[in-house]
């Protein structure tokens, strides 16, 4: 049974191009065998790579929205 709280889960990153793709995927899975109501925020500090690409190409297969805070 899922949890029915909300949960928000922040995520930092910084130059992670090569892995976040995958990490947030995995992670918006995991949260949503579990809880109903969630959301996911990522942190980016000034990542010189191509991340914010990165998150913006993942993003529409998830199944919740990602916010992005530079």
């Amino acid at each position: 049974m899922k949890e029915a709280a909300f949960v928000s889960v922040v995520v930092y990153t910084y130059n992670n191009a090569g892995t976040i793709s995958g990490f947030l995927s995995s992670l918006d899975k995991y949260m949503d065998s579990g809880f109903d109501n969630y959301e996911i925020i990522v942190l980016n500090d000034s990542s010189r790579d191509r991340c914010v690409e990165e998150i913006k190409k993942i993003a529409h297969g998830l199944r919740r929205d990602i916010k992005v805070i530079n």
